[in-house]
């Protein structure tokens, strides 16, 4: 009889990364942040909408801590690139330690001051979320710099902002360019005693999400 022989295959290379799939919506504690963050639902449904692939590009205008740029690059397996605006250093800070703890630090760019003069100098991006500074000429401009294909979404909590985003619906509406609104209400369980729980509504989000065709 043949000697006995033992064959061992590997299905890693040096030249692919291991593609590992995370559901999105990563819960709140994975961030450090001031209270003002687009919390874990939220961020679920807007990572949906945004359709993180590999090779994106995001601008993230109004990121605050960053979760949304950090988790759509995870979601791409970290191929891709993110470029935060905003006008609070502290919040830029935020966000360059959550991108060090993820291990973006190299694949993001943080830029500190106003969206509509800072997104003049950035390359195309393939998805747009804008989730603080909304105004009619933002909202037209990033439209218009999204690559054939590219998505832009935006959450409006304010009463100013959510009419802006309904302005904003009719246009691309008559268009003929298809968006889609949402109002998102979700409640989350809170304990009123050691034996009662209620849900606690949280504050209301519209959300203007558009592809570019």
């Amino acid at each position: 009889l043949d000697d006995f022989h033992i064959i061992a295959l590997s299905t890693q290379s040096a030249n692919i990364k291991q593609q590992i799939y995370m559901p999105p919506g990563m819960p709140d504690t994975c961030f450090v942040h001031g209270g003002k963050m687009t919390k874990q639902d939220m961020r679920a449904l807007a990572m949906m909408a945004l359709a993180p692939h590999p090779n994106a590009v995001i601008w993230d205008l109004g990121c605050g801590a960053g979760s949304i740029m950090i988790e759509y690059l995870l979601l791409c397996n970290g191929d891709g690139r993110g470029y935060g605006i905003d006008r609070q250093k502290k919040r830029l800070e935020m966000a360059r330690t959550n991108a060090r703890y993820f291990g973006l630090e190299t694949a993001i760019n943080l830029i500190q001051g106003d969206n509509l003069t800072s997104i003049q100098q950035l390359p195309a991006p393939d998805a747009i979320f804008i989730g603080g500074g909304l105004c009619e000429t933002l909202i037209e401009n990033c439209y218009e710099c999204l690559n054939r294909g590219g998505t832009l979404v935006m959450h409006a909590v304010t009463i100013e902002s959510e009419r802006l985003l309904f302005t904003a619906q009719g246009r691309f509406h008559a268009a003929k360019l298809q968006p889609h609104l949402k109002r998102i209400n979700i409640a989350l369980e809170t304990y009123i005693s050691p034996e009662f729980i209620a849900l606690r509504p949280q504050m209301t989000v519209t959300q203007l999400s558009i592809r570019k065709h």
